[in-house]
């Protein structure tokens, strides 16, 4: 499936050109000229061993005006073997309501040129759950009378609306690509003054004629995916359109613009100081008094960006112009909310300042964490948040319109990278480092029973605190009753198709000021192995058939974790009556260095036949160079070893 389709949930939907779909039966144009000699060729150019080549895609700007954006994409690919039909068999387009699709047709040509069109009744809507619990719409449809040697050809033009600034194309696809091919008309964008760079992409031809520039990229091999990979446009052939701007400029006016409007948009009016004497006490401490501010504006004005909030029509039109207008409607977006905080806290004598963060999910600075030094990638500054000043001048940063967030934590992609921090005169650039693992913990707890058949069943519940907290909200909060399922599975026992999980209990998902708590009963007949009068087991029952993190010996692309993190694993298993352990051993504690740590101690209660596992992991680091790659590998291979350790149990005479 082309790039430009598949990218909807691997970046933010405000920052980077995607593509969404919704059939029409408007009357299609013309099919572009197909050469015969496209219908008799079996060997595909860019991989020798491909499935299916993607022969031509060509993607054309139509028109832009920095918040909506029209494109014409057609899209022609060649398949070869069985492997190439099963791979195309169904295409999928995400899609949003942010993108909307004007027209969509689609046709095969099989080898002797008999065309197979599909009709608007072909095109279907459906959902599907992504990593963990996350899920994506899509617009779908199969490819008629599909076999080795046919073509596959479809087309639609697509408005996308919200901020698409920097407009960014993507080359690369999940199948190899002969020719990519991006088109506009610069007079029709020249009032934005837009300007290209190239990333990832050397041998990228560049066309100009009159007005109208093409830029051609030939032979691009597959995209491959790689676990803990860097943001898209870091990896992949992109080609970005910026504004023609002076980066020291660039930073002079956006300082004002922001220092200006927070003036503006957070004055201390009336309501806010009245609001503000509903919150706090005269004897709270300065400490107290912005826990207080922070949780009421995360908790008391509904939030746009949740997808638990319920609105009118007219309320989600509705624009809040300050604080004081936020106040009054009792509801608004992120930035929105933001300005609540800082107003309050302004009214609270603290001193407060605007900052703009820059994304890691959406790009990745690199590894210099040098202060003060103006980025030469400015568009990567998206979101913004408020600094308060304590005492000494240092900054504490908050957010409480992302909703979930702890006090006084940064969304994991707003954190280990820069920060744009708007000052009187000229900004400043700091590195904001992320919290330690300590402070984004996952518990499991479970208490099972092992009986002399191999079943294992009983209760787990998992807490989580910080960032994983946040995380697990964000895809629970509005999940449904499938999802929720889903997400619990993924957590206790991914890898054990018949696991029998129910009784699924999620508590605060949609809280922000509470914290998340799961529970289920947990069932897994034929958990151990049993073997004559042996069982065997494996006491880490959360990673029981996983297999290792990284499996390749060698890594392209640098490794990026979203947050530190610690892992905090306790079972107690009570062991079959007439079983003693015959063999096996505790998994031990083992330090990595400044990878992380590993503790895992089994205690054996002989007496009441319990076996309690207690696991830690702890992984400090976040962003690795791709030369670290052997270091990071070799211990989570350790890490897995110890995870998979498996105990003998001995059915011994009874007396």
């Amino acid at each position: 499936m082309p790039s430009l389709l598949r990218r909807l949930h691997r970046i933010p939907c405000a920052l980077i050109l995607t593509i969404a779909f919704a059939s029409t039966a408007s009357a299609a144009p013309e099919w572009p000229i197909l050469l015969p000699a496209a219908l008799t060729e079996t060997t595909p150019q860019v991989d020798p061993d491909a499935g299916a080549e993607i022969l031509l895609q060509e993607t054309t700007l139509t028109s832009y005006t920095g918040t909506v954006a029209h494109f014409e994409i057609f899209v022609r690919i060649k398949v070869y073997n069985d492997r190439g039909v099963s791979a195309n068999a169904l295409i999928d387009i995400p899609f949003s309501r942010h993108y909307r699709i004007k027209e969509i047709a689609a046709r095969t040509i099989l080898p002797d040129g008999t065309i197979l069109p599909l009709a608007a009744k072909d095109f279907f809507d459906r959902e599907i759950i992504k990593a963990g619990s996350l899920r994506q719409n899509l617009k779908s449809f199969a490819p008629p009378g599909l076999r080795p040697g046919a073509i596959i050809e479809y087309r639609y033009e697509v408005k996308q609306s919200g901020d698409v600034y920097p407009l960014i194309i993507e080359f690369q696809n999940s199948q190899p690509t002969r020719h990519s091919i991006f088109r506009f008309n610069e007079s029709d964008h020249r009032d934005y003054g837009m300007s290209p760079q190239y990333l990832n992409c050397d041998d990228l031809d560049t066309v100009l004629k009159k007005d109208f520039a093409t830029y051609i990229l030939k032979k691009i091999p597959a995209a491959k995916d790689e676990p803990f990979q860097p943001p898209l446009i870091n990896r992949v052939p992109v080609l970005i359109f910026l504004s023609r701007y002076n980066h020291s400029r660039w930073a002079h006016e956006t300082n004002e613009a922001l220092l200006k409007d927070t003036e503006h948009q957070t004055k201390p009016t009336r309501l806010v100081t009245s609001t503000l004497a509903s919150l706090v006490a005269p004897a709270d401490t300065p400490e107290q008094k912005l826990r207080k501010i922070y949780d009421y504006a995360r908790t008391k004005i509904l939030n746009h960006s949740l997808e638990t909030t319920r609105l009118t029509d007219s309320q989600w039109a509705h624009e809040n112009k300050n604080a004081t207008a936020t106040l009054k409607a009792g509801h608004g977006t992120d930035d929105d909310i933001n300005d609540v905080f800082a107003a309050l806290a302004r009214a609270a004598g603290f001193e407060i300042t605007p900052v703009l963060c820059s994304d890691r999910e959406f790009y990745f600075l690199g590894f210099d964490r040098a202060q003060n030094r103006i980025p030469r990638t400015p568009y990567v500054f998206t979101h913004r948040v408020i600094a308060v000043l304590d005492k000494e001048k240092k900054y504490r940063f908050f957010d409480p319109g992302s909703a979930y967030l702890p006090f006084e934590e940064l969304a994991w992609k707003n954190s280990e990278t820069t920060l744009f921090v708007a000052r009187k005169g000229q900004p400043e650039f700091l590195f904001f480092y992320a919290p330690p693992p300590t402070a984004s913990v996952r518990k499991r707890v479970a208490v099972l029973n092992l009986d002399k058949e191999g079943t294992l069943q009983g209760t787990v519940k998992i807490e989580y605190t910080g960032l994983w907290q946040t995380g697990a909200k964000f895809e629970l909060d509005d999940a449904g009753q499938q999802a929720r399922d889903l997400f619990v599975k993924n957590e206790i026992a991914p890898y054990i198709e018949h696991a029998e999980i129910t009784d699924i209990r999620v508590t605060n998902a949609d809280r922000p000021d509470l914290p998340l708590a799961l529970s289920c009963d947990l069932r897994i007949p034929h958990y151990a192995e049993l073997t004559g009068t042996r069982l065997f087991f494996q006491p880490l029952v959360f990673l029981k058939n996983s297999t290792p993190v990284f499996p390749e010996a060698t890594r392209r692309h640098s490794i990026h974790f979203p947050y530190p993190c610690a892992e905090d694993d306790l079972l107690t298993i009570l062991l079959p009556a007439d079983y003693q352990i015959e063999s096996g051993s505790s998994p031990g504690r083992t330090d990595f260095e400044k990878m992380g740590h590993y503790l895992g101690a089994i205690i054996l209660q002989p007496k009441n036949r319990t076996l309690t596992l207690r696991r830690g992991f702890i992984r400090p680091v976040v962003n690795i160079p791709v030369k670290e790659y052997p270091q990071l590998k070799a211990m989570f291979d350790e890490v897995h070893t110890r995870d998979t350790h498996v105990l003998t149990l001995k059915r011994t005479e009874s007396k």
